[in-house]
């Protein structure tokens, strides 16, 4: 799990496992491929408190989840799931691939196992400036 705090810039070609916690807003433009380590494109998620911004000719294979807005605009594919409290604007040639997301993914997010009377949770193993 990465947080951010403040806007996340993504450009060029990226590849992981991971969970972006973003407390701005998700900018993703050029010419981007970003891709999880799976080959089903379901471990890696882009979570922000702002909106998500994506322009371009960009395959995202990533669960997306903005509390803003979602604007798709240009050359866009998503593999995966966009979801957002505001609205989602497509402008171009969008193409939307759904994906559940895997469970390593959700699982430090969505409690679904206790151990006594304490709930699972994510742990700050490593943090700094």
């Amino acid at each position: 799990i990465i947080y951010v705090g403040g806007d996340l810039n993504l450009s060029g070609n990226i590849t992981g496992y991971v969970a972006f916690i973003v407390k701005g807003n998700v900018n993703i433009s050029g010419n981007v491929n970003i891709t999880s380590l799976d080959p089903t494109g379901n471990n890696l998620g882009l979570y922000t408190k702002g909106n998500v911004n994506i322009s371009g000719n960009v395959n995202v294979k990533a669960q997306i989840l903005a509390t803003q807005n979602v604007n798709l605009n240009g050359n866009v594919k998503v593999y995966g799931s966009v979801t957002t409290k505001g609205v989602v604007n497509f402008n171009g040639n969008i193409g939307i691939y759904y994906r559940p997301a895997t469970e390593e993914l959700t699982a430090p997010f969505w409690v679904g196992e206790t151990t006594g009377n304490e709930l699972l949770r994510p742990t700050i193993i490593s943090y700094y400036e």
